[in-house]
């Protein structure tokens, strides 16, 4: 192959941009001829040395008419050349010298679709610099031949058939190349070691094929998976020291221990068979074929009727899934015995095998990049609507990974920060840019040394709407997220069932815009039909002693948003004056018998939720006072209280009050369905009792931020909340409570 000749030295009359050029056109010129010259050996390499030639004649001709007719910028033609010399060098890289007068053809297809893409970029900008350069149409544009391009290489190339079994060696592919060219973001940093620090207490041990203790360092995959309500083999106290043993864990396999007589099934002789759901089996299968040696599963490795144990591997399940190596997603299915697909002599083949009839998939086609983001917007669809994403359990499981293994009926799918692979597709055999991958897993938490409402409300707005069989896990399944924020941004205060005490004023001002459903225990009747029963489930492991109060969102099944908490009024300072409190809060735990005070962040120079830092003060205990009635989780305040009457139904949930006569003092939003018939009927308008606990600015208007309670045996429970402008509740008959909110 010819050597690509020297630039020449400035050339009188030139531009400095055709200087640069110049040079190009002539290695440009000795690439055609290689092109021209190349011997093929079949109808499709020589089709695509046709195309090459058509391809590299055109841009010859498009860059000779804009360096001589039209001004191009210097740094535009630095920017393009080298693009275009990469361009160049992967051309003829394809071609080998035979001898002197001839080239044969050497191509491989991921080096035909590495200079596809160059092209795509390197016609794209082409075209900038001619419109830039006031020629702003060509006759033909290079893009024409891209998709002949593309065509002719999966002629050359034709693409693997996606048949009724995972590739499980291009699964490894995917999580190698992460490792070694994803470090910089999918790699935890220093600075998350020390948040995540804590390790999982037991792993399964995928060659002993028992639980082993978890020791500092131990690369282990985690399991993302629907429960369901199906009885299934767990953990449990009594069957741990057998679940420590070797082969304790192999399929059907049976032990002579007497501490493992108590399990999901006994033998005549007494002896323990396990048998564990196929969901967990595959998984273990599938961890084991990818080359890991240990496996994390939740209702395995945490002993499930150890409420001590349980309490605490939940508050850590952050650093439970941010410290696994990758997260295998079992996202079809409804229970754990769904099983997983497409695992070659373990599992039922993938469901796609007979809509395929044996072609390749359209997105290694040559669709090009338009059917890969097709095909992978149909993938967050599929995801968005399965039961795996419906679940309250697996949101955080989803929020914490750093590398998803997403497996459904039909398809095996990569997700990092840096990249989304579907089935077939290869890593990029050059490292590519990250693609700061964050629409098909959730959208990432953020870990800011600097407290933001903000980040704190998007999570509880995705989380609560989500489904969960046992309606008084909503704080459990939520304890990861609130336990990482305690270590974090939220570390001063805490939280109390479930809201930030820096912004305590602010979190309880949740609301709705569709009708919730009050969250009731449902783990008490099945557990008295099964407390005697050795087989654990979702029904008797993941608990909550005691129900949210009706104050928490915990408390309600939906989804609930924050109303925005800027404000056009400034202080002193210029800052917005955000949300100013008009109470003192008190708060008393479950079984205790003293009040101590909730903090509040709010003071003379820092008044608004989000906007920067906050302080807060140290909760002081309050002492006996005042007596109230038994219950649990409770807040005292003394705030104004009044009636207004209400003036309209606004939808399903929202009502408008009146002022006294026929204006409108404010809005209210339930959070359960409004009585409508009872609301349209005649009579005397229903009155709406309100506490006002914060001021705030809405458009321009002062308004009250109410509650909207209701009383049973001396307490009050939260109906809903709403805001009231602060000229209608001035105008308004009110008087001072003590208001006992449970």
């Amino acid at each position: 192959m010819a050597t690509k000749q020297s630039e020449p030295e400035d050339a009188p009359g030139c531009s400095q941009a055709e200087q640069l050029l110049t040079p190009f056109q002539q290695e440009a010129q000795q690439s055609l001829s290689l092109c021209r010259q190349a011997h093929t050996t079949t109808r499709e390499e020589a089709e695509y040395a046709t195309l090459l030639s058509k391809v590299l004649e055109r841009l010859l001709s498009q860059l000779q008419g804009l360096t001589q007719h039209h001004k191009v910028e210097v740094v535009d033609a630095e920017e393009w050349l080298e693009q275009a010399r990469s361009f160049l060098s992967q051309i003829d890289a394809g071609f080998v010298s035979d001898d002197e007068s001839a080239v044969r053809w050497q191509l491989t297809r991921d080096g035909v679709t590495h200079l596809v893409q160059l092209y795509d970029e390197l016609s794209s900008k082409l075209r900038s610099m001619r419109f830039k350069s006031g020629q702003s149409t060509s006759a033909a544009p290079p893009e024409l031949f891209m998709n002949k391009l593309h065509y002719v290489r999966d002629q050359l190339f034709p693409p693997p058939v996606l048949g009724p079994w995972i590739d499980l060696c291009r699964l490894r592919r995917w999580l190698d190349h992460c490792d070694a060219h994803h470090t910089a973001h999918c790699l935890l940093s220093p600075s998350s070691k020390e948040i995540f620090a804590h390790r999982p207490r037991r792993l399964i041990d995928l060659e002993r094929m028992c639980l082993v203790p978890c020791e500092q360092g131990q690369r282990y995959v985690a399991l993302s998976y629907v429960w369901g309500a199906v009885p299934a083999f767990t953990t449990r106290k009594r069957t741990i020291g057998c679940l420590l043993q070797d082969g304790s864990l192999l399929t059907s396999s049976s032990a002579e221990s007497p501490g493992c007589r108590d399990a999901s099934t006994q033998t005549a002789d007494e002896t323990l068979v396990i048998h564990l759901p196929p969901t967990i089996r595959d998984a273990m299968e599938l961890a084991r074929r990818l080359g890991e040696q240990y496996l994390w599963v939740d209702s395995l490795c945490i002993v499930q009727d150890d409420d001590d144990e349980k309490r605490e591997e939940l508050a850590h399940m952050g650093s439970i899934y941010v410290n696994a190596y990758v997260t295998v997603v079992a996202a079809v299915g409804t229970t754990a015995f769904s099983g997983l697909r497409g695992i070659e002599n373990v599992t039922r083949p993938m469901a796609r095998a007979a809509a395929q009839k044996g072609t390749a998939p359209e997105y290694l086609l040559h669709g090009g990049a338009y059917a890969v983001k097709r095909n992978i917007e149909a993938l967050q669809r599929r995801l968005r609507s399965s039961t795996w994403n419906s679940r309250a359990w697996t949101f955080q499981e989803q929020i914490f990974s750093r590398r998803l293994l997403v497996l459904d009926d039909t398809s095996a799918a990569w997700e990092c920060h840096c990249a989304v692979w579907l089935e077939g597709m290869e890593p990029p055999q050059q490292p590519a840019a990250c693609q700061n991958n964050t629409a098909v897993a959730a959208q990432g938490l953020s870990f800011s040394a600097r407290p933001c409402f903000d980040d704190y409300a998007r999570h509880v707005a995705q989380y609560n709407g989500r489904n969960l069989s046992f309606p008084e896990d909503a704080l459990d399944a939520f304890a990861g997220i609130l336990a990482t924020l305690s270590r974090t941004a939220f570390s001063r205060g805490g939280f109390l069932c479930g809201l930030p005490v820096l912004f305590f004023d602010a979190a309880l001002l949740w609301y709705n815009s569709f009708r919730l459903e009050r969250r009731r225990a449902a783990r008490q009747l099945r557990r008295r039909q099964q407390e005697d029963d050795d087989v654990g489930d979702a029904a008797t492991s993941r608990s909550s002693p005691v129900l949210p109060p009706s104050w928490a969102w915990a408390a309600w099944g939906g989804t609930v948003g924050y109303p925005y908490f800027g404000s056009s009024k400034k202080d002193s300072r210029g800052h917005e004056m955000g949300i100013q409190p008009l109470v003192q809060w008190q708060y008393r735990e479950n079984g205790e018998q003293r009040w101590r005070f909730v903090p509040s962040v709010w003071n003379d120079e820092k008044q608004i939720v989000g906007a920067y830092d906050t302080e807060a003060g140290d909760g002081a205990d309050v002492g006996l006072f005042p007596p109230v009635p038994a219950g649990s989780h409770l807040l005292l305040s003394y705030p104004l209280r009044g009636f207004f009457p209400i003036l309209e139904s606004y939808g399903t949930v929202q009502l408008l009050l009146a002022d006294g006569a026929d204006g409108c003092a404010g809005m209210l939003g339930s959070c359960e369905a409004l009585p409508i018939d009872e609301l349209g009927a005649g009579g005397p308008r229903p009155l709406c009792e309100v506490v006002a606990i914060s001021e705030s600015c809405v458009n321009g208007q002062d308004t009250y931020n109410v509650l909207w309670i209701d009383w049973e045996d001396g307490i009050a429970y939260r109906k809903g909340t709403g805001r009231i402008l602060k000229s209608a509740w001035e105008a308004h008959e009110t008087e001072r409570i003590q208001l006992v909110l449970g």
